[in-house]
């Protein structure tokens, strides 16, 4: 009879003890470097709606951030790396826009704004590839709590900081610079966890335990607060594409009591802040005018204009801004791009965000998520918003991650299972 080697027998030769100390080292160290990054991802979540300088500036978040990719360069490796390679769709925009804006900083009295529009394309890209690794991390050992303490806190956050502005809006802003940034914000959120919802949740066990459970619908519903505040058509909108995707795929026992206390807070604003309602009604009559109507399709259509019939085809690239930028920028993150990268630039972009939505069919509610981020980008541009890449990122690592359980699961058996002995 043929005896084959047991799977728990001991190696012939001991390991030498400097290997053993070795990998105890790296072990301690991986620990160490896995410690930090969690904190620097609460710190990321928790401060990305504050907003303390004016928009475009470097703001709170960007510290943590660029500490964040830092650590996480320490962590490179092959599995690292191979998790990220879907990023690698966005580099040929990248580059692009790096080159074409470098281009007219030379060709245009050395305009500093090209180099910082060129720099900022490459934090993007950082920002991507860091969140892919981060999440690939965080999938992979299934440790869940720095992300949900972070995205907690980000709901909360909100509400006891002012953002960078004087003006005293009808609509909110709470800590960012405008209402329709909080808006976009908590499309973003809402989005998240609508993800881990649909696709995480039966897969770990510690993501069906009460107190998650409970902060899914904690964070979904402060943000549904921060989207009434808001008061942008266009967050709405989106956001009732996710509650239709979220209203059918969950429950009624769970959606009946979430139903009856945001109508109890609807019911309450009425009551209690009739005169927040009357401005309210008035601001949506304003906005309902012809002559709001045709300024907002202008925004977002007939801004995209050219000095030569040939920045139709490369693009204008990005300079600097002008006083009145508000006046002059294209509301609608394609048109954007249009204009700064022209139909090159599209194409280019195209095969991100193609590979984007492609990936996104693989998930459920995943077409949901990026039909609602698509209804809130054709009236703004949300393109240099740092949450949006950074669930960029998370869609990225969901579906590969979904994918390769999947192929897993389906291995045949025959390949992993035991030799039988020969009698």
């Amino acid at each position: 009879m043929n005896h084959s080697p047991s799977l728990d027998a001991k190696p012939a030769w001991p390991v030498p003890f400097h290997a053993l100390a070795l990998e105890k080292r790296e072990a301690s160290s991986e620990t160490g470097l896995g410690l930090v990054a969690g904190l620097l991802l609460i710190l990321v979540f928790a401060t990305m709606p504050v907003y303390l300088l004016p928009s475009g500036s470097l703001q709170v978040v960007d510290l943590f951030i660029v500490l964040l990719i830092l650590v996480m360069a320490c962590k490179l490796g092959p599995r690292s790396l191979a998790s990220s390679m879907q990023v690698l769709y966005l580099l040929p925009f990248v580059i692009y826009a790096v080159a074409l804006n470098t281009v007219y900083f030379a060709f245009n009295n050395h305009d500093l704004t090209y180099l910082k529009k060129a720099a900022e394309m490459l934090y993007v890209t950082s920002i991507i590839f860091t969140s892919a690794m981060v999440f690939s991390k965080m999938l992979l050992k299934g440790e869940f709590f720095p992300f949900f303490v972070g995205i907690s806190l980000s709901v909360i956050v909100p509400f006891f900081i002012q953002g960078n502005y004087d003006i005293v809006w009808i609509r909110n802003a709470l800590s960012f610079n405008n209402p329709n940034q909080l808006g976009y914000f908590t499309i973003l959120v809402v989005s998240f966890m609508l993800l881990i919802k649909e696709n995480l949740a039966a897969r770990y066990a510690l993501l069906q335990k009460m107190r998650y459970r409970f902060l899914v619908w904690f964070v979904i519903s402060m943000a549904h607060v921060m989207a009434l505040l808001s008061l942008s058509k266009t967050t709405l909108a989106s956001i009732f594409l996710l509650d239709l995707y979220l209203l059918v795929r969950t429950p009624l026992k769970t959606t009946l009591p979430l139903i009856g206390g945001a109508l109890l807070l609807l019911g309450s604003i009425f009551v209690f802040m009739p005169q927040y309602v009357n401005k309210y009604m008035d601001y949506i009559q304003t906005k309902a005018n012809m002559d709001q109507l045709q300024e907002r399709f202008n925004k977002n259509y007939y801004r995209i204009e050219f000095t030569d019939e040939w920045q139709w085809l490369v693009g204008a690239g990005i300079g600097k801004a002008d006083p009145t930028i508000d006046d002059k920028e294209v509301h609608n993150i394609f048109g954007a791009i249009l204009k700064a990268y022209g139909l090159i630039g599209i194409l280019l972009s195209m095969l991100w965000f193609g590979r984007l939505m492609h990936l996104s069919l693989s998930l459920n509610g995943g077409v949901m998520v990026v039909l609602a981020l698509l209804l809130y980008n054709s009236f703004h541009n949300g393109i240099r918003f740092r949450s949006f890449w950074i669930l960029s990122g998370f869609i990225v690592i969901l579906a590969s991650s979904l994918a390769q359980s999947a192929d897993l699961r389906d291995a045949p058996r025959a390949a992993v299972a035991p030799p039988r002995p020969h009698e």
